[in-house]
């Protein structure tokens, strides 16, 4: 972005937030997991809820959950 190159906007929602985006498609992503683990693409407001709903959950199984710092509770 800062070489003048096309970037696709982006920006982070902390998970106890409302769900909420406007362009579709797409991806969400958790930030506290590494390469594509819990990546889901969402075509409209329906699919990002639910896509979210599921990001949610992931990321509060204990497995999960207790590898995380308070820094990796967005999704992207």
């Amino acid at each position: 972005r800062d070489a003048g190159l096309p970037t696709p906007e982006f920006f982070r929602i902390p998970l106890d937030a409302e769900p909420y985006y406007r362009d579709f498609p797409c991806v969400l992503k958790p930030l506290g997991l590494s390469a594509s683990r819990g990546v889901i693409r969402a075509s409209n407001p329906a699919e990002f809820i639910a896509a979210f709903a599921r990001i949610r959950k992931l990321l509060a199984e204990p497995e999960i959950s207790r590898q995380l710092d308070e820094a990796d509770r967005f999704i992207q």
